[in-house]
């Protein structure tokens, strides 16, 4: 078949000349899928597509397009609207991640570039202290602002994993070796932090995660259920309503319009 995207932007593109509808590409790559799939005799999905053949397919992804109040359509939109949000989301969170992977590292390459600059030692040290902790303020809150008791907490963890008297040593080291170990003292600050919140002595800021994904869980299901009766109601209803006008005399039934919308819609 022709390249996707070509005939992708192809359908975007006649569709906002021919029909002025501001389509997604999302959404005309999947009106074009299920057209495909509907008619895989007229457009084979394994054989190389004609410039005929392409006109064609665009033509009937266009009309499609612009039917007006089609349940197969606002289906179709709404699952691509779903994928669309489901895959922003990610990106933003992805985004976030690598936004904070990015200020940590460059919190770590702040510390092993302190030089003495003509101070004393214990100038130096405390320097090399201070940024190591507000690398681990930053780290230990994923990027989120920290209160004052968060500062705190991750001061002692600090003090008892990692005691001023051992900055020399650190300073010693290799700086990729220094880098590891600053990884390490995040994860020991953490681990510490969420031990002191499992005892009920600290860990300010952070949440059962499990807890939280359990009632979201929960709230969800329960929606889900509520609105899942309310369609299957719905769905009886509809079904009555076709049953019924079947039995009725040819003269006397709805036009065949409606009897195929409602079809549509069930």
């Amino acid at each position: 078949m022709e390249d996707i995207p070509s005939v992708v932007a192809k359908i975007v593109e006649s569709a906002k000349a021919e029909a002025c509808l501001d389509v997604k590409p999302a959404l005309a790559a999947f009106v074009a899928r299920t057209v495909v799939l509907e008619a895989p005799e007229e457009f084979p999905p394994d054989q190389q597509l004609t410039e005929r053949d392409v006109v064609a397919l665009v033509k009937r992804c266009v009309a499609r397009l612009a039917e007006a109040d089609s349940p197969q359509m606002e289906t179709l939109r709404m699952q691509v609207e779903f994928e669309s949000v489901f895959k922003a989301t990610e990106e933003h969170l992805a985004a976030k991640a690598a936004e904070v992977a990015g200020r940590i590292a460059a919190l770590k390459n702040a510390v092993v570039s302190i030089e003495a600059n003509g101070g004393s030692e214990f100038e130096l040290i405390n320097n090399v202290y201070r940024q190591v902790y507000q690398l681990l303020v930053f780290a230990t809150c994923d990027g989120q602002e920290a209160d004052l008791a968060v500062e705190r907490e991750v001061a002692a963890a600090l003090e008892s994993v990692f005691p001023k008297i051992g900055v020399k040593a650190f300073r010693s080291l290799d700086h990729e070796v220094q880098k590891q170990q600053m990884d390490e003292l995040i994860s020991i600050v953490k681990g510490i932090r969420v031990f002191n919140w499992h005892l009920g002595k600290g860990g300010v800021g952070l949440e059962d995660t499990a807890e939280l994904v359990r009632r979201s869980a929960d709230q969800l299901l329960t929606n889900v259920r509520v609105e899942h009766k309310a369609a299957e109601s719905l769905r009886k209803d509809f079904e009555s309503v076709l049953v019924y006008v079947h039995r009725l005399p040819a003269s006397e039934r709805p036009p065949v319009a409606d009897m195929q919308r409602w079809r549509q819609e069930l």
